[in-house]
């Protein structure tokens, strides 16, 4: 305590917000429903690069099997093309739950974040395989 300031220990002190449960946790939940369809845009990308390969693949033996010059497989191209779209916006949503878990944090919103942070985390991984 200060003496002749007029400040006391009791102004310095940090103290967090207690978290107010009566408010709605719009943001908490949001940040889980995108950490929730992030994998599934994911693997609908693997299916499409899978599906592709195959198809390239097949057309690449029927090449070699009739001793020609493969062409080049629109279909193919279709899944690979869908397939890097289903990533971006698969990784886009990861992205947008990390926002949505920051702004619910800074909310003071109640929350399993530890289970939501293991749920971005793998979305994470799951876009940078290749």
């Amino acid at each position: 305590m200060l003496k002749g300031a007029g400040i006391t220990h009791k102004s310095f002190r940090l103290s967090r917000v207690q978290p107010d449960h009566t408010r709605p946790n719009t943001f908490f939940w949001l940040s889980i429903l995108s950490a929730l369809v992030a994998p599934f845009l994911q693997s609908a990308a693997y299916h499409s690069v899978d599906v592709g390969s195959k198809l390239k693949a097949k057309a690449l033996e029927a090449a070699v099997m009739s001793n020609t010059k493969a062409q080049p497989n629109p279909e193919a191209a279709a899944y690979f093309a869908t397939s890097r779209i289903l990533r971006a916006v698969g990784f886009a949503f990861t992205l947008c739950g990390f926002i949505c878990l920051l702004a619910a944090l800074q909310r003071n919103e109640h929350g399993w974040y530890l289970i939501l942070v293991g749920l971005l985390m793998s979305g994470v991984c799951a876009a940078m395989i290749p």
